[in-house]
């Protein structure tokens, strides 16, 4: 059920974009945290990396950043 969830926020962020913005393509996104819960390092299966996915889809340009997360890779 979590993995639902989570497939459907991304969905719903990627859709809010598409509101406030009329099209994603070759717009700069930045993406903030990419961890999949604060204070940690650990990006594996974090939603964030769905989302990435979904944006580069639409032809969005991304800025990722995360101060932990960056500095482990």
């Amino acid at each position: 059920m979590s993995k639902q969830i989570n497939r459907e926020q991304v969905e719903r962020i990627v859709e809010r974009g598409r509101r406030a913005l009329w099209v994603l393509n070759g717009k700069r996104i930045a993406i903030l945290g990419l961890a999949f819960k604060p204070g940690t390092d650990d990006i594996r299966f974090a939603p964030s990396l769905q989302l990435i996915k979904h944006l580069l889809e639409e032809s969005a340009y991304i800025q990722a950043y995360d101060p932990k997360a960056m500095a482990k890779s």
